[in-house]
Parts: structure tokens; C-alpha cells; sequence
């Protein structure tokens, strides 16, 4: 019925089923934030008392930074086409010296991505 790859040993539309998973948890993720949003805003209007607020808020940024980090990991899936606990398998089978490399490039493209944003940012206010 469904021939296997014998090299990766997956099934032919793998891929694309950990790529829509991907898709998925990016989608939640914004979906989150979106909401979040409205909860900041929503607390912002009430009158409550300052020190109530700031923990609102604190609580807020915890989810904020979850749905960050959720984002990425299904950022992750989309690129590489494999689900993540598999990618990181593959990572940890790098040589010391391969992942040291290999972050530092992932986070200078980090650095460089976003000083594109900001600079497109400034560019167009």
C-alpha cells in the first residue's frame, strides 16, 4: 500500500504531514498571542491595583514566551520536514565541534534576520 523510503525508512508523505504539524503549532501559537494581546489589553482597562497588574502582566509574558517557543519548534518542522524530537536526535549525533559551528551560524542568521526586520521597520515608518 505505501511504499517506504528505504533510505529514511518513512513513509512518502511524512514530510508533508510533520510540515502541516508545523503549520499547526505556528498557527496556535499566533492564535495565543492574538490572545494574549487581548488579555493585556483587557487587564490594562480594569482598575486594578498596581502590584495586581504587574503580576497580570508577568503572567502574560510567561505564556508570551511560550507561544515564542512554540512557534519555533513547529518553525523547525516546516523547515527540516522532520518532527522535532527527531531533529534534535540528529543534533545531539553532531561532533562537539560540528554543533559549536552550526549554532553559531544558526544564530548569527538569527541576528541578521531580525536586523532585516528592523531595518525594513524603520525603513517604512
Amino acid at each position: 500500500m505505501w511504499s517506504r523510503n528505504p533510505q529514511t525508512c518513512e513513509e512518502p508523505h511524512a514530510k508533508r504531514d510533520v510540515r502541516k504539524g508545523g503549520v499547526k503549532r505556528v498557527g496556535l501559537s499566533v492564535l495565543g498571542t492574538i490572545g494574549l494581546f487581548g488579555v493585556a489589553f483587557v487587564v490594562d482597562s480594569l482598575p486594578l491595583k498596581r502590584s495586581h497588574s504587574q503580576i497580570l502582566y508577568g503572567a502574560v509574558g510567561i505564556w508570551f514566551i511560550w507561544a515564542i517557543a512554540y512557534s519555533c519548534i513547529g518553525l523547525a518542522e516546516i523547515v527540516t520536514g522532520r518532527p522535532f524530537n527527531r531533529l534534535a536526535a540528529a543534533w545531539m549525533e553532531l561532533a562537539g565541534w560540528q554543533r559549536g559551528v552550526l549554532g553559531i551560524l544558526i544564530v548569527l542568521g538569527a541576528f541578521a534576520f531580525v536586523a532585516l526586520l528592523v531595518a525594513l521597520i524603520v525603513l517604512l515608518i
